[in-house]
């Protein structure tokens, strides 16, 4: 385990919506954890997670599965899965989805540092 830094930028409809810079990683046996906007987000190359105290939003990247549970109400949905791709490059990761709740494809692209 090791921290590291990452570059994320987050487009929604493939319009870059935001974009941080030099955010603290964990890399941990090739699974990727950091923090944006107060969502823990986690990516390896079976699973990509976002979680805060409210919801755990979980995309399976092998079988094109999507769940969203309430963590209040102790209540998981399935959520469709329209269109998905994850491409890993030495230093940079590209998740590319759509589910059925969105209007627009989501792309995540995260670049790291001196890896």
């Amino acid at each position: 385990m090791y921290m590291n830094l990452i570059d994320v930028k987050l487009y929604n409809g493939m319009k870059l919506i935001n974009k941080y810079n030099s955010i603290p990683c964990i890399i941990k046996d090739d699974k990727l954890s950091f923090i944006l906007d107060d969502i823990k987000t986690t990516i390896n190359n079976e699973l990509f997670t976002r979680e805060t105290s409210e919801y755990l939003f979980n995309l399976h990247l092998k079988n094109k599965e999507c769940t969203y549970t309430l963590k209040e109400k102790q209540s998981t949905f399935d959520i469709e899965v329209e269109e998905l791709t994850y491409k890993r490059k030495t230093n940079q990761l590209e998740l590319i989805y759509k589910i059925i709740s969105n209007d627009e494809i989501i792309k995540l692209v995260i670049e790291i540092k001196d890896w």
